[in-house]
């Protein structure tokens, strides 16, 4: 057995087992999003693969500077101008951004409900720090473009987002890695991509259905809250300068919605295609009552490295299996 083998075997086994421990994983949610769980069901099922992490989608706000930073993270200025904060992307096998020097102002995993809006538009976008957002006066965006052609660097900016579906998964083999990563290419997933090692295949699975829109910049203020740089006695206190009047944020939430709605719906597609390509006949291997058997039950299918006889409750799995199996044929007969 190669070392990417085996080392996909021990994950596997040990992504499951955490999943059936019912604790809470390393994401900021700390569980899977619900809409994602049947795809990420049905590839577990496949013995060629393992899914590492998942986003099912989400609408958010990111900032590229804190806005509230510790004393040892104030802010450098110049002249008063904000100087944006650099970050490194750093790229894991997981295929993970570093975006610890900014600040998520908003995340949301669902469509927003904007019936009745019950909160303005600027406390759907940027949640608690509406109270931050200076007057949008229609000059920004002129100022913008007499600075374009300057030198000047570029403030930092607080971006709305639409995130769409992204899977991580690891592969037992080259061929099986690439068999999926043509699956998802071919379906329209063209982000998709694929990283090999000495020690694993990972594959990151993934659409363009992206959006990324500037709406404010974050700028110091002189009259607010004092947060005293190293080397500067001027109170700075950080506030967000729009660069879009509100309409155009109602726009872009109504924007997200619509992106989130296409993102399940490439989801489902995504989820019958794997079916149809990945399990004999095109059968995704169902529970007795029609719905797909939650992944935290897949854990004892995995069996150690090295074991060769099977143990009592895999054994009675497996052949809980093959009955829903024969099942399943003789329907389609």
């Amino acid at each position: 057995m190669q070392r990417q083998e085996q080392d996909f075997v021990a994950r596997k086994r040990a992504i499951l087992a955490e999943i059936a421990s019912h604790t809470k994983d390393k994401s900021p949610k700390g569980f899977i999003d619900e809409p994602i769980i049947p795809l990420l069901d049905l590839i577990n099922r496949h013995p060629d693969y393992v899914t590492t992490s998942s986003c099912s989608g989400r609408i958010a706000v990111f900032a590229d500077h804190q806005l509230e930073p510790s004393e040892a993270q104030a802010p450098a200025t110049t002249g008063g101008l904000l100087q944006p904060t650099v970050t490194t992307e750093g790229i894991t096998d997981d295929d993970t951004v570093d975006r610890s020097h900014g600040q998520w102002l908003m995340v949301t995993h669902d469509p927003l409900d904007l019936k009745g809006l019950s909160k303005s538009v600027r406390e759907w976008v940027f949640a608690q720090y509406a109270g931050r957002i200076l007057a949008y006066d229609g000059s920004q965006g002129t100022k913008a473009e007499e600075e374009e052609s300057s030198d000047a660097p570029l403030p930092p900016f607080a971006t709305f987002k639409f995130e769409p579906l992204i899977i991580h998964v690891q592969a037992r083999t080259l061929q099986a890695a690439r068999k999926l990563l043509t699956l998802a290419v071919d379906f329209g997933f063209r982000n998709s991509g694929l990283k090999v090692s000495d020690k694993r295949y990972m594959l990151a699975l993934r659409s363009s259905l992206k959006l990324d829109v500037p709406v404010a910049t974050i700028v110091p203020s002189f009259t607010g809250t004092a947060i005293s740089p190293a080397g500067d006695n001027s109170p700075i206190h950080l506030v967000l300068q729009p660069l879009v009047p509100d309409r155009y944020l109602q726009t872009l939430l109504r924007l997200g919605n619509a992106k989130f709605r296409e993102n399940l719906t490439a989801i489902d597609g995504f989820k019958a295609c794997v079916a149809h390509a990945c399990f004999p006949g095109g059968k995704i291997l169902l529970s007795a009552d029609g719905r797909y058997t939650d992944v935290r039950d897949l854990a004892s299918m995995m069996r150690p490295v090295g074991t060769s006889v099977e143990t009592k409750e895999e054994r009675r799995e497996r052949k809980r299996l093959e009955g829903l199996r024969r099942q399943e044929q003789s329907r389609s007969q």
